[in-house]
């Protein structure tokens, strides 16, 4: 069972007898639903709808922590704290003293990730509780191969753009939360423009942000990011029927090819037959 210590996580703390009422009132998932043996995916968004951080929330005996990418996590509890006002509840970073581990495999254990149970467990633990048998690095490929995007995909997009609905990180039945209005909205009334879709290149993948063309040089989106050949990317949706074909796309001249998920993605995978598609690493 490969484990690896994720050193791009923060952790927060959100603690305090008010803490599941406040995190439930801000956060696009259902709170009161995790567990010390169940986590939960959300995000934070703006009142207009857009991702300021995604987040890994888990159970803890003095109320919850959150797993955070550490390049939001000071936005992300400076935030919290603004919301706070007077409740009856206490914020801090805890990354000094805790951090964050995942272990794949088929031996990977409860709590599972809660976006894919595919990316094994996750949990969080004082930094010398384990020693790795892994780097960050086979994680990432793992991750990218199974189509799950992270923060560095997911910032400034809209949820329902950033698969969130698709990787359990939206409750429609829950009560109000920040930005809950525009993303019902898109729900019910609108159609994602755009999907998070995992892309294999001919090479090294090129750095975040570079344009993918479709055959025909029409734009099809952008690079998020990528390690080695595995990639995840933007795609615009008005493009995918020039891609069904051969689901070609090109990108800082390199060849680049759609593959789907690990998971069902509407308005995509119904209509890829993903010729290229790889499985995840097995290390």
């Amino acid at each position: 069972m490969p484990a690896v210590q994720l050193t791009d996580r923060a952790v927060l703390a959100v603690t305090g007898e008010g803490a599941a009422a406040f995190l439930q009132g801000l956060v696009t998932n259902d709170v009161t639903k995790v567990s010390p043996a169940s986590s939960a995916y959300a995000a934070l968004l703006t009142p207009q709808g857009k991702i300021v951080a995604d987040f890994i929330i888990h159970a803890a005996p003095d109320g919850y922590r959150l797993d955070v990418a550490k390049a939001h996590a000071a936005e992300l509890l400076k935030r919290l704290k603004l919301y706070r006002l007077r409740a009856p509840v206490g914020l801090e970073d805890l990354s000094t003293t805790q951090a964050v581990f995942a272990a794949w495999g088929e031996v990977a254990a409860a709590p599972a990730d809660p976006r894919l149970h595919a990316l094994g467990a996750r949990w969080i633990a004082a930094p010398d509780s384990l020693t790795p048998d892994a780097e960050p690095a086979d994680y990432l490929i793992r991750r990218l191969a199974l189509g799950v995007p992270d923060s560095a995909d997911t910032e400034g997009q809209f949820a329902l753009d950033a698969n969130l609905e698709e990787l359990h990180g939206v409750d429609f039945k829950k009560g109000c939360y920040v930005g809950q209005e525009v993303t019902a909205r898109m729900k019910h009334k609108a159609a994602p423009r755009r999907r998070l879709v995992p892309v294999a290149f001919d090479g090294d993948a090129p750095p975040p942000g570079t344009r993918l063309n479709a055959p025909g040089g029409a734009e099809a989106g952008e690079l998020a990011h990528g390690i080695g050949s595995q990639a995840i990317a933007s795609i615009r949706l008005s493009v995918l029927d020039s891609l069904i074909k051969s689901q070609m796309l090109s990108a800082g001249g390199l060849n680049a090819f759609l593959q789907t998920p690990a998971y069902p993605l509407p308005a995509l995978t119904d209509r890829l037959e993903s010729p290229r598609n790889s499985s995840p690493p097995e290390n």
